[in-house]
């Protein structure tokens, strides 16, 4: 399990409701994995991962990441990554064309999103709960 702790609690952020202001956006972020895996790798690293205390952490969705990313009220230590980062979200969900065993990959830095192929891209990880 990950010893490192969340980089914060919860997400400031306007609009919808609960503690979060958002009805439906994750309240916590884990750190960025030190290196980068698959996408397979990715799942099970959220699967196993323990920060915080919290046991119940997942790949965010490609709209889970915009939200923290847009919404987040600091930045995590070390600032947003320039790489990309894993979703949950299939690549032919995003766009028309479908493109088998693609996933939706994010850069934090400054928002922009593209695809590869699951089993041998490596990209970094974040989960969420």
């Amino acid at each position: 399990s990950q010893g490192a702790p969340p980089q914060w609690s919860t997400l400031s952020v306007s609009g919808g409701g609960g503690t979060t202001g958002c009805a439906n956006c994750v309240s916590m972020i884990s750190p960025v994995s030190v290196n980068g895996m698959n996408w397979v790798s990715c799942a099970d690293y959220c699967r196993s991962g323990t920060w915080g205390g919290h046991t119940d952490w997942r790949m965010p969705t490609f709209d889970e990441a915009i939200n923290y990313r847009t919404n987040a009220a600091i930045a995590p230590n070390g600032g947003w990554i320039s790489n990309y980062i894993w979703t949950s979200t299939p690549w032919d969900a995003r766009v028309g064309t479908p493109s088998a065993g693609h996933w939706v990959v994010f850069r934090e830095s400054n928002g922009n999103w593209d695809n590869d192929l699951h089993t041998i891209a490596s990209y970094f990880c974040r989960c969420v709960r």
